[in-house]
């Protein structure tokens, strides 16, 4: 037998192994095999919309969930809030005993129980478990300290949830809430400048004021409680775990205190200005182990810069409250001086026509005593000349007499003269005598104006006797 194929040159073995599959070219193509169909079986096509139907979504991913309404899974809640490690970092301060007192079981966690407890019982006190705790003991001292970690665990402590990812997330309840005001933003990003941001946004746009005191009530609470109560815990826990990571390392305080960073007691009037170097200073590199240290060592800083911006910031709305309520009360004051002023100007008027009402009055019974006084001169002169002069004429005013309609009452006319002017009969006021003649106001070319403002008519100029009238 041929160890190798003589036409190709390789081993006989696999010459054959290819050989044997090959096909007889000859015969398929000059004597081919009848060509038949087999039985044709239909496969069911499952039918589907070319483009799925759009409905509303219930929640903020395909599950239904969102801040509103987060995931019970994936949601950190109060209750999983840890105290241990604020404890520990006050447990040596005197103000930690005073208020608390000496109870151990603040200071550490608790011991485990059951299978749990086992396997920390075997960590602790076992070869194996001891050396596997050092080795995790140095891998974590490689490592930084968790900031946003520590952050997170004291924004439970102060009633907050949050998602795996560090969200604000909803309880479910009022929005209006310190806890549920600010769900959907990131713990660890939320500065004073998110609060004054949002404040701008609700007095700019909401018009209900109940709704936007409520809201803006809740930001308060919140601001107090993020960068405030809790913020200033994760500090404390930040440095103390700093410190016994590294003994260089420095807090804020630690930098001030040394000059490195530039202090300032007064929180009222502190304003952090980007463009100051000073606010983004570099610790001397020897001081800290890595890059990683000197970001941490930044980032606290700046979240002590905005704890003071956000005092800063509360103290300035509060100034312009009491500045809006005082120049309320001053429009106030000055709405009612303007009121106060125009009764003054109303009593004023009324007053002088009270007194010009009186004076004519007083007017009135002066002329009407002098009328008397003229009537009964009048009359002994008729007596004694045989003139027909009445009360209403003066002997000094020749031919005239008082003839205005203001001083007559009970007009009648009772008749025309040869040239066409009224005759009328009446009577003066306070007088009941009738007397006939004309009014001054139709004969103005035979009427004057006395010096006490009524007009007189000189009858020596018209047709029209004044007398007085018998019926």
């Amino acid at each position: 037998m041929a160890l190798y194929d003589t036409r190709f040159g390789l081993p006989q073995a696999v010459a054959d192994y290819l050989n044997q599959g090959l096909p007889n070219i000859y015969q398929n193509i000059y004597n081919p095999p009848p060509f038949t169909i087999g039985p044709i079986t239909t496969m069911p096509v499952e039918s589907k919309p070319l483009v799925d139907p759009l409905y509303p979504q219930t929640g903020g991913n395909e599950e239904g969930f969102s801040v509103y309404n987060p995931d019970p899974n994936r949601t950190r809640t109060p209750d999983r809030y840890s105290p241990y490690a604020y404890n520990r970092v006050m447990r040596d301060t005197e103000k930690f005993g005073q208020t608390v007192g000496p109870n151990p079981d603040l200071y550490y966690q608790p011991l485990l129980e059951g299978i749990p407890g086992a396997i920390q019982g075997y960590i602790k006190n076992s070869l194996p478990g001891r050396l596997i705790g050092k080795a995790v003991s140095g891998i974590e001292s490689l490592l930084p300290v968790n900031q946003r970690a520590i952050l997170e665990n004291e924004l439970l402590g102060q009633g907050f949830r949050l998602n795996d990812i560090g969200q604000i997330v909803s309880d479910g309840g009022n929005i209006n809430t310190a806890e549920n005001i600010m769900a959907g933003y990131n713990a660890s990003k939320i500065t004073a400048d998110t609060f004054q941001k949002r404040r701008d946004m609700i007095n700019e746009k909401m018009k209900d004021p109940v709704q936007k005191a409520a809201k803006l009530k809740a930001l308060d609470e919140a601001e107090a409680r993020i960068l405030g109560t809790a913020t200033d815990r994760a500090t404390s826990i930040f440095d103390a775990k700093s410190l016994a990571k590294d003994p260089t390392y420095q807090s804020f305080d630690d930098l001030v205190a040394a000059g490195l960073l530039e202090g300032d007691d007064n929180d009222d009037e502190y304003e952090f200005d980007p463009t100051d170097p000073r606010n983004f200073f570099k610790v001397d590199p020897v001081s800290r182990k890595s890059a990683i240290d000197q970001e941490a060592a930044n980032r606290n800083v700046q979240r002590e810069i905005a704890r003071r911006n956000a005092a800063a910031i509360a103290q300035e709305a509060a100034n312009r409250d009491a500045a809006r309520q005082a120049a309320k009360t001053r429009a106030s004051s000055i709405a009612q001086e303007t009121s106060n002023r125009d009764a003054a100007r109303e009593a004023a008027r009324k007053s002088a026509a009270r007194k010009s009402a009186v004076a004519q009055e007083a007017s009135n019974r002066d002329y009407a005593r002098n009328t008397g006084r003229d009537r009964a001169r009048d009359s002994a002169q008729s007596s004694a000349t045989g003139r027909g002069a009445t009360s209403a004429t003066s002997s000094g005013l020749g031919g005239f007499g008082f003839s205005d309609i203001r001083l007559k009452e009970n007009i009648e006319l009772i008749g025309k003269s040869p040239s066409n002017i009224n005759i009328y009969k009446f009577n003066y006021k306070d007088n009941p005598t009738t007397y006939q003649g004309a009014m001054a106001h139709e004969v103005p070319w035979a009427s004057i104006k006395h010096s006490n403002g009524y007009m007189m008519v000189d009858y020596n100029k018209i047709d029209v006797d004044f007398k007085k009238y018998n019926d």
